[in-house]
């Protein structure tokens, strides 16, 4: 159908390229005697073209925007492919992969690199790793995939993952999805927390709380009252302090007082920072404790 389209629109463009001639002639014509002042600016037959030509791109413009061809991929969208994320280190990273892939290491390495270029034309590749029969491959695609800005076919692809037997896969499944933040995969990850793997439901659970999934914070917090194992709760903590969810601080600040691991007790603390808006004057705070303890006592 390319060579029917083709024919289609060199017929038109040679229609159009006749047909503005005589146009452009006829109002050539008709204004060239004319004196038209615009405020203090005298106008002449050349600027009606010009505001014609004009008129006609922001109508082009219009129409391309919403026009799709036989795929899903919008005139708009493709053009915007070119403008986002990198594209000269996508075409490179394109040619590593495609061409010089001849082992397990070098197909992870380029896989990597996919990921690092941020760009839309890469999309096909990473899911074709994605499917990789080699592990550290298909491993290597969902972190990749993580460093991308959102896009519909990775998080779908992302979600299959999450809902798939691969419990290796499905865990940092589960925290891309989290860093991406694509509304589009709350739904996969709700689904997760009724999972019988611990693993998996943490970083789902730490994932509803990266993307800010409001709805799900009375949830959360039901979960956190009642689970008694102490990695889930801190899983727990981590999304209600991520999501801002105020009803929750008195439960973390009793969770905080029976802990006795500092790295745990310090990510709670930060999680309660978070819960009043303090995130930046805690981080602060810390980092001076650590170079300076009396310093940072004295700011506070």
């Amino acid at each position: 159908r390319n060579s029917d389209y083709a024919a289609v629109h060199v017929a038109w463009i040679g229609l159009v390229a006749g047909i503005s001639q005589l146009l452009g002639g006829q109002i050539l014509q008709l204004l060239q005697n004319s004196a038209v002042h615009l405020l203090f600016l005298p106008l002449d037959p050349y600027t009606p073209l010009l505001l014609l030509n004009v008129s006609l791109a922001l109508v082009a413009l219009l129409i391309l925007r919403n026009m799709r061809a036989d795929n899903t991929v919008g005139v708009a969208e493709f053009a915007g492919i070119f403008f986002r994320g990198n594209p000269f280190r996508a075409m490179s990273s394109l040619v590593r992969y495609n061409l010089f892939s001849s082992s397990e290491q070098l197909t992870v390495l380029n896989t990597e690199r996919l990921g690092w270029a941020q760009s839309a034309l890469t999309v096909d590749e990473l899911l074709q790793a994605l499917h990789d029969p080699r592990f550290s491959v298909r491993f290597e695609a969902i972190i990749s995939i993580a460093r991308m800005r959102p896009h519909p076919r990775l998080t779908a692809a992302l979600a299959e993952v999450l809902d798939g037997s691969e419990v290796a896969l499905s865990v940092i499944a589960a925290w891309a999805l989290g860093r991406v933040g694509d509304p589009a995969g709350v739904p996969s990850l709700r689904k997760a927390l009724d999972t019988p793997y611990r693993s998996i439901r943490a970083h789902s659970i730490r994932a509803l709380g990266q993307i800010k999934d409001y709805e799900s914070a009375p949830h959360l917090l039901a979960g956190f009252l009642t689970e008694t194992d102490k990695g889930l709760k801190m899983a727990y903590a981590a999304a209600l302090g991520g999501l801002g969810y105020t009803p929750a601080i008195q439960s973390i600040l009793e969770f905080l007082h029976s802990m006795n691991n500092p790295g745990a007790r310090s990510e709670l603390a930060l999680d309660l920072a978070r819960l009043v808006g303090k995130e930046a004057e805690f981080i602060h705070l810390q980092r001076q404790a650590s170079s300076d303890e009396t310093l940072a006592l004295s700011s506070i």
